[in-house]
Protein backbone atom coordinates (compact mmCIF):
# COMPACT_ATOMS: atom_id res chain seq x y z
CA UNK A 1 0.00 0.00 0.00
CA UNK A 2 1.45 3.30 -1.07
CA UNK A 3 1.03 6.38 1.16
CA UNK A 4 0.84 9.97 0.02
CA UNK A 5 3.78 12.19 1.00
CA UNK A 6 3.31 14.39 4.03
CA UNK A 7 4.09 18.07 3.64
CA UNK A 8 4.89 20.04 6.78
CA UNK A 9 5.16 23.81 6.97
CA UNK A 10 6.94 25.54 9.84
CA UNK A 11 8.04 29.09 10.57
CA UNK A 12 11.05 29.81 12.72
CA UNK A 13 12.40 33.31 13.26
CA UNK A 14 10.25 34.69 10.48
CA UNK A 15 11.51 32.20 7.88
CA UNK A 16 9.03 29.70 6.46
CA UNK A 17 10.17 26.24 5.57
CA UNK A 18 8.35 23.48 3.77
CA UNK A 19 9.51 19.94 4.37
CA UNK A 20 8.16 17.10 2.29
CA UNK A 21 8.87 13.47 2.96
CA UNK A 22 7.30 10.10 2.38
CA UNK A 23 7.45 8.39 5.75
CA UNK A 24 7.14 4.78 6.54
CA UNK A 25 5.05 4.00 9.62
CA UNK A 26 8.09 2.96 11.66
CA UNK A 27 10.06 6.14 10.73
CA UNK A 28 7.60 8.69 12.10
CA UNK A 29 9.04 10.63 14.96
CA UNK A 30 9.36 14.17 16.27
CA UNK A 31 10.57 16.83 13.86
CA UNK A 32 13.80 18.38 15.04
CA UNK A 33 15.30 21.77 14.20
CA UNK A 34 17.91 19.95 12.16
CA UNK A 35 15.18 19.14 9.63
CA UNK A 36 14.44 22.83 9.11
CA UNK A 37 16.61 25.33 7.22
CA UNK A 38 19.08 27.32 9.30
CA UNK A 39 18.22 30.92 10.16
CA UNK A 40 20.94 33.32 9.20
CA UNK A 41 22.52 35.72 11.69
CA UNK A 42 21.01 38.63 9.76
CA UNK A 43 17.52 37.20 10.14
CA UNK A 44 18.11 36.70 13.88
CA UNK A 45 19.30 40.31 14.31
CA UNK A 46 16.28 41.58 12.34
CA UNK A 47 13.93 39.67 14.60
CA UNK A 48 15.68 40.94 17.74
CA UNK A 49 15.55 44.52 16.44
CA UNK A 50 11.82 44.24 15.77
CA UNK A 51 11.20 42.84 19.24
CA UNK A 52 13.32 45.56 20.87
CA UNK A 53 11.56 48.28 18.89
CA UNK A 54 8.13 47.00 19.85
CA UNK A 55 8.96 46.68 23.53
CA UNK A 56 10.42 50.18 23.88
CA UNK A 57 7.82 52.74 24.94
CA UNK A 58 7.45 55.65 22.59
CA UNK A 59 8.65 58.93 24.00
CA UNK A 60 5.84 61.27 24.89
CA UNK A 61 6.00 64.70 23.37
CA UNK A 62 6.24 67.15 26.22
CA UNK A 63 4.13 70.26 26.37
CA UNK A 64 6.13 73.38 25.73
CA UNK A 65 5.68 76.65 27.54
CA UNK A 66 5.44 79.84 25.53
CA UNK A 67 3.18 81.82 23.26
CA UNK A 68 1.94 80.10 20.14
CA UNK A 69 0.12 81.60 17.19
CA UNK A 70 -2.78 79.76 15.63
CA UNK A 71 -3.56 79.58 11.94
CA UNK A 72 -5.61 82.29 10.30
CA UNK A 73 -9.00 80.74 9.57
CA UNK A 74 -11.07 82.57 6.94
CA UNK A 75 -14.85 82.60 6.89
CA UNK A 76 -17.47 84.58 5.01
CA UNK A 77 -17.40 87.42 7.57
CA UNK A 78 -13.61 87.71 7.92
CA UNK A 79 -10.56 85.92 9.31
CA UNK A 80 -10.22 84.48 12.80
CA UNK A 81 -6.84 83.97 14.47
CA UNK A 82 -5.91 83.37 18.09
CA UNK A 83 -2.73 83.13 20.10
CA UNK A 84 -2.35 80.94 23.18
CA UNK A 85 -0.02 81.30 26.15
CA UNK A 86 1.04 78.11 27.92
CA UNK A 87 2.84 78.02 31.25
CA UNK A 88 3.67 74.96 33.35
CA UNK A 89 1.77 72.79 30.88
CA UNK A 90 -1.49 74.76 31.24
CA UNK A 91 -3.31 77.23 29.02
CA UNK A 92 -3.05 80.53 30.89
CA UNK A 93 -4.25 82.97 28.23
CA UNK A 94 -5.95 83.03 24.86
CA UNK A 95 -6.07 86.20 22.79
CA UNK A 96 -8.05 86.86 19.66
CA UNK A 97 -5.59 88.40 17.20
CA UNK A 98 -8.09 88.68 14.35
CA UNK A 99 -11.87 88.53 14.42
CA UNK A 100 -14.39 89.38 11.71
CA UNK A 101 -14.95 93.12 11.80
CA UNK A 102 -16.17 94.07 8.33
CA UNK A 103 -19.35 95.64 9.65
CA UNK A 104 -20.87 96.89 12.90
CA UNK A 105 -22.90 93.74 13.47
CA UNK A 106 -19.80 91.51 13.23
CA UNK A 107 -17.95 93.79 15.65
CA UNK A 108 -20.85 93.66 18.13
CA UNK A 109 -21.19 89.86 17.92
CA UNK A 110 -17.47 89.27 18.31
CA UNK A 111 -17.11 91.75 21.18
CA UNK A 112 -19.45 89.46 23.11
CA UNK A 113 -18.30 86.10 21.71
CA UNK A 114 -14.51 86.45 22.15
CA UNK A 115 -14.53 86.69 25.98
CA UNK A 116 -16.94 83.74 26.23
CA UNK A 117 -14.77 81.60 23.96
CA UNK A 118 -11.67 82.54 25.98
CA UNK A 119 -13.34 81.51 29.26
CA UNK A 120 -14.41 78.16 27.75
CA UNK A 121 -10.88 77.46 26.46
CA UNK A 122 -9.32 78.26 29.84
CA UNK A 123 -11.86 76.13 31.71
CA UNK A 124 -11.59 73.13 29.38
CA UNK A 125 -7.84 73.48 28.81
CA UNK A 126 -8.40 72.55 25.18
CA UNK A 127 -9.81 73.78 21.90
CA UNK A 128 -13.02 71.81 22.48
CA UNK A 129 -15.04 74.92 23.22
CA UNK A 130 -18.83 74.75 22.89
CA UNK A 131 -19.06 77.94 20.89
CA UNK A 132 -21.34 80.92 21.28
CA UNK A 133 -24.90 81.07 19.99
CA UNK A 134 -25.19 83.65 17.22
CA UNK A 135 -21.44 83.55 16.54
CA UNK A 136 -21.16 80.20 14.81
CA UNK A 137 -18.60 81.22 12.19
CA UNK A 138 -16.44 82.97 14.77
CA UNK A 139 -16.72 79.99 17.15
CA UNK A 140 -15.70 77.53 14.42
CA UNK A 141 -12.74 79.67 13.36
CA UNK A 142 -11.72 80.22 17.00
CA UNK A 143 -11.72 76.45 17.64
CA UNK A 144 -9.67 75.72 14.51
CA UNK A 145 -7.11 78.46 15.15
CA UNK A 146 -6.78 77.53 18.82
CA UNK A 147 -6.26 73.87 17.93
CA UNK A 148 -3.52 74.85 15.45
CA UNK A 149 -1.79 76.87 18.18
CA UNK A 150 -2.07 73.97 20.65
CA UNK A 151 -0.67 71.60 18.02
CA UNK A 152 2.36 73.86 17.63
CA UNK A 153 2.81 73.72 21.40
CA UNK A 154 2.47 69.92 21.40
CA UNK A 155 -0.40 70.42 23.84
Amino acid sequence: MRRAPIILTATIAGTAAVVSFNPRPQSLGPITEAALPAVSATQQRTKQTKQTTRSRPRPKTSKRDGIFMGATVPNQYGPVQVQVAISAGRIVDVRAIQLPSADGQSQEINASAAPQLKVQALQKQSAKVDGVSGATYTSDGYRASLQAALDRAHF
